[in-house]
C-alpha cells in the first residue's frame, strides 16, 4: 500500500485545499474527485472531529476559564469558535469578558441581540430528548 500511495502522490501531488484539475473537475487531496465522489459520511465525520478539537484546544489555551464550564456553555462557545474562527470570536470582547466572570445569562443575552439575528444561515438545532 505504501507503494501505490506513493505512486500516486508522485501522480497527482499533495493539495490540502480544492482545486480544478487539468480536466476541469474539483479535486483535493491526491486527485480526489469531489465532483462525482465527493466525501463519505465517516470521512466528514474524521474532519468534524479534528475541527472540534481544535476549537477546543484553541478556547482551553486562549481563555483560562474555558475548561472550567460545564459542557452546554463549553459546547456553545466551542460552536461560536468553529463557526467564526478565533479572530473574529475576539470581536465580540465584552460577550467573552461577561463569560469570563461567570456571567453567562448577560453574555446569552448580548449573544443572542449582536450574533444570532443577524446571522439568519446559522441553524438553530433543538436538542432530542
Amino acid at each position: 500500500m505504501d507503494r501505490l500511495k506513493k505512486i500516486l502522490i508522485s501522480h497527482y501531488g499533495i493539495r490540502t485545499h480544492p482545486y480544478e484539475d487539468d480536466s476541469g473537475v474539483m479535486s483535493i487531496g491526491v486527485g480526489r474527485n469531489l465532483d462525482t465522489k465527493g466525501l463519505s459520511v465517516a470521512e466528514v465525520d474524521h474532519l468534524l472531529e479534528n475541527d472540534i478539537q481544535i476549537s477546543e484546544k484553541e478556547l482551553s489555551e486562549s481563555f483560562d476559564w474555558f475548561d472550567s464550564l460545564n459542557t452546554p456553555r463549553r459546547h456553545a462557545l466551542t460552536t461560536l469558535h468553529y463557526t467564526l474562527g478565533m479572530k473574529n470570536l475576539m470581536k465580540f470582547r465584552k460577550t467573552l469578558s461577561l463569560l469570563s466572570e461567570n456571567l453567562f445569562l448577560e453574555a446569552s443575552m448580548l449573544l443572542l441581540s449582536k450574533f444570532f439575528f443577524a446571522a439568519k444561515s446559522l441553524a438553530i438545532v433543538k436538542p432530542s430528548d
